[in-house]
């Protein structure tokens, strides 16, 4: 039995919005993309307020935060980090320890 602490959660919700987009967008012959967020307050990894389903890269890039990382995630199976050069110190750590 492990004893392991996690630093950040995932409410049902997102796990629900998880397995439906990777399930959603498994036989889809485009890319497809959401951006998630680690929301300060509460600890929790959630998806981006608009909740948008990109279909374009370049539309994706345009939305992407200019100081703060997101994770980014793709109907192909990688994960990006994005770590703007701006990010604080505090904020990119979060991200790191985020990852198992």
């Amino acid at each position: 039995m492990s004893s392991e602490a996690r630093l950040y959660t995932f409410s049902q919700e997102t796990k629900d919005h998880l397995r439906k987009f990777r399930l959603g967008t498994s036989r889809s012959n485009s890319p497809q993309a959401v951006i998630y967020l680690i929301d300060k307050q509460t600890k929790e990894i959630r998806q981006d307020d608009d909740a948008t389903v990109y279909r374009s890269l370049e539309e994706l890039a345009d939305d992407l935060p200019d100081h703060s990382p997101r994770f980014v995630l793709l109907s192909y199976p990688l994960t990006l980090v994005r770590f703007p050069s701006s990010s604080s110190t505090a904020c990119l750590s979060a991200y790191l320890l985020a990852g198992d």
